[in-house]
């Protein structure tokens, strides 16, 4: 059998190894491709681009046409991008000592010149929001992860949805889509506010993809039942949240005195405070968020609390939502969050 007769790629050391059209692989030789295509695996359904597109979006067909080729544009490009990273990184495997391929590794495809590369996004996201079909869920978001050859980590539970994940510009924007549109689970995502970021270092962010069902989508010790978002404090946009802030803390007593009616609390943890803060935050020694209720029992004596108006920030506002209600089951009635 010969490759170039058929139209396949040539593997750059094994001139007998055969790809695989249909399941994107080597095999090593003839009678292997043979016992490959009577396998199990081989009979699988190819994806399509019509499988895909049911599996992000939950529709057969959209009434919207437009969109619908939109989507479906996407999605055929995404699977070329797939197909190209596999290929390259069953090419050079054998020679590179079995380097993992990602989105920053050189990639070429027909029409692109070698040495031309995908461009890598991060994507931040959570959600507080109660989800009871949690196992569902939890298999749709893997079949994304697979389906858009996604790498990162994403925690679910009847609380809502946490996740951090990295792609191709195509992989991450599909993602989005599927999140805000999905026929079933665009009721629970659709108005998410996503942070994208490019991933500027030469390898993946994150080394491989998992989903976990979990019973805190970010740690804090506290029963999810009890401490909940919706209980947390009120949320001020940049402008408000700083206008506030100096207002308040420019307040005088009677004597010219500054007025200590607030408090600034920076919610992230020790390491990550030290790159940087805002004047005048007092600065948490916690290593994990799950430090922080025993922290914060000590912050409402020392500094009381009760009596102030506390404002708060963090990475991405995750954080906020609970600690915030925490405060306030410990009787802390003013509370003020960073909004994002």
């Amino acid at each position: 059998m010969d490759n170039s007769t058929l139209g396949r790629p040539k593997h750059p050391s094994n001139p007998k190894a055969i790809w695989c059209e249909h399941c994107e692989v080597w095999c090593r030789s003839e009678s292997a491709f043979v016992h490959h295509k009577q396998g199990r695996k081989h009979l699988q359904p190819k994806m399509t681009v019509d499988i895909a597109y049911k599996r992000l979006f939950g529709y057969t067909m959209l009434n919207d046409l437009e969109q619908e080729k939109q989507w479906k544009d996407l999605i055929k490009k995404c699977l070329q991008e797939t197909r190209i990273m596999k290929l390259d990184a069953k090419s050079s495997g054998r020679n590179n000592n079995k380097q993992k391929t990602t989105y920053n590794s050189v990639l070429t495809s027909p029409g692109t010149k070698r040495g031309a590369t995908a461009s890598a996004k991060v994507l931040l996201f959570y959600k507080y929001v109660y989800i009871e079909n949690l196992d569902d869920l939890h298999e749709w978001q893997k079949s994304l992860g697979l389906l858009l050859n996604l790498n990162g980590r994403i925690r679910i539970g009847k609380e809502g949805i946490n996740g951090t994940v990295c792609g191709s510009k195509t992989s991450i924007l599909l993602y989005i889509e599927a999140m805000k549109f999905h026929v079933v689970w665009k009721s629970f995502f659709n108005d998410i506010d996503f942070k994208e970021s490019n991933n500027n270092i030469s390898s993946n962010a994150f080394s491989n993809f998992w989903v976990r069902q979990c019973k805190e989508i970010v740690v804090m010790g506290q029963d999810p039942d009890l401490i909940t978002a919706k209980n947390g404090g009120v949320h001020l946009n940049p402008t408000d949240f700083h206008d506030q802030i100096v207002s308040t803390f420019n307040n005088t007593d009677k004597n010219g005195d500054k007025a200590t009616t607030a408090a600034l609390l920076d919610v992230r943890n020790l390491y990550e405070s030290a790159i940087g803060t805002m004047k005048g935050a007092i600065r948490l020694p916690t290593r994990h968020f799950s430090e922080f209720p025993k922290i914060a029992d000590q912050l409402i004596k020392e500094h009381s609390l009760k009596n102030k108006n506390v404002y708060m920030y963090c990475t991405g506002g995750i954080r906020c939502e609970r600690a915030s209600a925490y405060l306030k089951s410990k009787g802390v009635k003013n509370c003020f969050q960073l909004k994002g």
